[in-house]
C-alpha cells in the first residue's frame, strides 16, 4: 500500500510543529516552566489564531507528547495524526487473504447453503431476515471493492404472511 496523507493532516502536523516552537520560545522567557506551560496553553486556547483554528484546544500533555515525538528533530511527519489512510483506488478490509479467497469463489448456491444452515439452527424470522440483509450488504460491498467478480443480487420478497420466510421467498437476480 502506498503512503497517502491528506493535505489536512499535513496541515495539522505543521501546526503542531509551530505550536511546539512557540511553546519552547515562551518557556525560555520564564523560570517557572510548569507555570509557563499552563499560561501558554491558556493563551493558545483563548486565542483566535490560525493555529487554534487548525488544532482547536490543546493541553499541556499534548505539548509534551508532541515535543517527545519530535525527538529533537524538525521532522513534521512525526506529528501526523495516526489515522490509517488510503487512496480511492485502494481499499482497506478486515478480511484476511484466506477469507478473500473464499469470497472470490462465492456463488448463488452458497447463499442458499447459508440460508439452509440458518434454518437448521432454528433462526427466528426477524434474525433470519436481518442476517440475510446483512449478508446482502456485505456481498454488495465485496462486489464494489472488486473482491467478488460475479455478484448475484437477492432480496426477500413478501409472498406469504408477514415474518414468514422460506427459500422460495428469496429471489435471485443474475
Amino acid at each position: 500500500m502506498t503512503n497517502f496523507t491528506p493535505e489536512k493532516c499535513k496541515q495539522i502536523a505543521l501546526a503542531r510543529l509551530d505550536v511546539v516552537h512557540q511553546w519552547l520560545e515562551f518557556r525560555k522567557q520564564v523560570q517557572n516552566k510548569l507555570q509557563a506551560d499552563y499560561d501558554f496553553v491558556k493563551l493558545h486556547n483563548t486565542s483566535n489564531s490560525h493555529l487554534y483554528e487548525i488544532l482547536g484546544k490543546i493541553s499541556r500533555g499534548s505539548l509534551h507528547r508532541w515535543f517527545a515525538m519530535l525527538n529533537r528533530t524538525e521532522d513534521y511527519t512525526k506529528l501526523l495524526p495516526q489515522y490509517k489512510y488510503s487512496t480511492v483506488r485502494e481499499y482497506r478490509t478486515v478480511l484476511n487473504d484466506e477469507e478473500i479467497k473464499i469470497f472470490t469463489k462465492f456463488e448463488t448456491k452458497d447463499i442458499i447453503t447459508i440460508y439452509n444452515a440458518f434454518l437448521e439452527r432454528d433462526f427466528k424470522p426477524r434474525r433470519l431476515k436481518n442476517t440475510m440483509a446483512l449478508l446482502k450488504q456485505f456481498l454488495k460491498y465485496c462486489k464494489s471493492e472488486g473482491i467478488i467478480k460475479n455478484y448475484t443480487n437477492f432480496y426477500v420478497k413478501r409472498l406469504t404472511k408477514k415474518n414468514e420466510y422460506s427459500l422460495d421467498r428469496i429471489i435471485f437476480e443474475v
